[in-house]
């Protein structure tokens, strides 16, 4: 089985073939993840026969081995729903992705949560006080991650687009060329021009 992979060439994309299928690869990686998992959740269990202390923690480290296994497993089957659809939507396959990867990890924590031994009342309460917390420190971060759910979500700008991104750090300047600039008001925006490739939840690539 073949695997195609986007790429990004001077005149545009380009689809290039490797060795495995979409969920081919996504296959092999879940199940060393899984693999990984067992063997770490196998070891602490060992570890809590010589240490007593640890069997207090063990659903803690059980959560977030499932946790964790869980979001790499999001990621691995949203890269491969990635590779399976680039024959036919090109570029727009990358935004399905990323997409299917957001989703994915939002149903994880809500499920990990929810069937954690932590009580309503306090997740309830440590939620709050967390989301103040990350809310007031991470408000750039935050911004960019709402930026990114809306242009994913409207589709407003999509992969292969090509787009003019302003900086506010160069200065408006009036055009003086050609002559007839002089009496009008139009200005040069100044930023950076190229094609949308890949548009993800904190950052986009031109």
């Amino acid at each position: 089985m073949e695997d195609t992979e986007l790429r990004h060439t001077k005149g545009g994309f380009r689809i290039s073939q490797n060795r495995f299928s979409g969920f081919g690869r996504s296959i092999i990686e879940i199940a060393v993840i899984i693999f990984i998992a067992v063997s770490i959740y196998i070891f602490m269990q060992f570890l809590g026969l010589f240490f007593h202390k640890l069997e207090i923690y063990m659903w803690i480290v059980k959560d977030l081995i499932e946790l964790v296994a869980s979001l790499l497993a999001v990621r691995s089957l949203g890269n491969g729903l990635t590779r399976n659809l680039l024959p036919k939507y090109k570029e727009r396959a990358i935004s399905i992705g990323n997409l299917f990867k957001i989703l994915g990890y939002l149903i994880v924590i809500v499920v990990i949560v929810a069937f954690t031994r932590i009580s309503t009342e306090s997740a309830l309460f440590g939620g709050t006080v967390t989301g103040l917390v990350l809310g007031l420190a991470l408000q750039p971060v935050l911004g960019n991650l709402f930026a990114g759910l809306i242009i994913l979500g409207t589709r407003f700008i999509k992969p292969g687009d090509i787009i003019t991104v302003l900086n506010w750090q160069i200065p408006y300047q009036w055009a003086p060329n050609p002559g007839y600039k002089f009496f009008s008001p139009d200005y040069i925006a100044p930023g950076f021009k190229g094609r949308v490739l890949e548009i993800g939840l904190f950052s986009s690539s031109l």
